[in-house]
């Protein structure tokens, strides 16, 4: 399952954990799950003042890493950068 959870996490690459993403990972490794992501930032906020950060990531159970590739794809015009290869 992937997509833009709006939860941060230094475990799948964001610069910062917050609470949301403290409760998310704790869920993920309760059932058995792994986040992946590029590690590289997925959102660009507008206000300049504010920096990229990763919220864009998958969650996998039962899929070896060898068989996954995760890449950067810039195909969509959006905010965020989704990282579906």
């Amino acid at each position: 399952m992937g997509g833009n959870f709006n939860a941060k996490n230094t475990h799948w690459g964001s610069r910062l954990t917050r609470t949301k993403g403290r409760e998310l990972l704790r869920a993920i490794q309760e059932t058995g799950r792994e986040a992946m992501s590029t590690g590289k930032p997925t959102y660009w906020p507008t206000d300049p003042g504010k920096i990229p950060d990763l919220t864009d990531f998958f969650i996998i159970k039962n899929i070896p890493a060898q068989y996954l590739q995760t890449e950067e794809s810039y195909d969509l015009n959006s905010a965020d950068t989704p990282d579906i290869k």
